[in-house]
C-alpha cells in the first residue's frame, strides 16, 4: 500500500491506494471492497460494494 487515505465517495470510504492504483474501500455496510481508482473517481465503477443492488431489488427498484 502506498498512500492511506480517508476520502468518501458514495457509500465508499477509501482506506488505501496501492501501487496499481486500485483502491481499498470500505462500505457504508461493512464490507472491504478493491475499486480501480480511474473508475471510481470518474463514476464508471460502483460507488457501493453491491449492497445497494440487494436493497433495490428487495424493494422492487429496478434500472430502465
Amino acid at each position: 500500500m502506498s498512500k492511506v487515505m480517508q476520502k468518501k465517495i458514495g457509500r465508499l470510504t477509501i482506506l488505501a491506494e496501492y501501487e496499481d492504483k486500485s483502491l481499498m474501500c470500505k462500505c457504508d455496510c461493512g464490507n472491504i471492497v478493491t475499486r480501480s481508482r480511474t473508475l471510481l473517481y470518474n463514476g464508471t465503477s460502483s460507488s457501493s460494494c453491491g449492497c445497494l443492488k440487494g436493497k433495490a431489488i428487495a424493494l422492487g427498484i429496478s434500472r430502465k
